[in-house]
């Protein structure tokens, strides 16, 4: 039963839902880089991600889910870097 609710990187579904600009919820969050109240630079399962603002602060990170919630004032936010990749397609049956 633990192997079904355990997900990898892979599968884990990436979603980003932003509430008055104040609050923020992430899912497929790997890891947080940095952060500081100005800046939060999270690694997710889609690259890294950049969210700029004021009076940020991480009010939870859930590894196991890959779950985050971010509040503060939400100035923007920036994707950079890719999905890594899964060798499928026409470059994965030459390696």
């Amino acid at each position: 039963m633990a192997k079904m609710t355990e997900q990898t990187a892979a599968s884990r579904p990436h979603s980003v839902l932003i509430s008055d600009r104040q609050e923020m919820e992430i899912s497929g969050v790997g890891e947080i880089i940095s952060f500081d109240e100005a800046q939060i630079l999270l690694k997710t399962d889609l690259g890294h991600m950049q969210i700029t603002g004021k009076n940020l602060h991480v009010t939870s990170l859930s590894p196991d889910t890959g779950k985050a919630k971010v509040d503060g004032q939400i100035d923007s936010i920036s994707y950079s870097g890719r999905k890594a990749n899964t060798g499928r397609g026409l470059l994965g049956i030459f390696r």
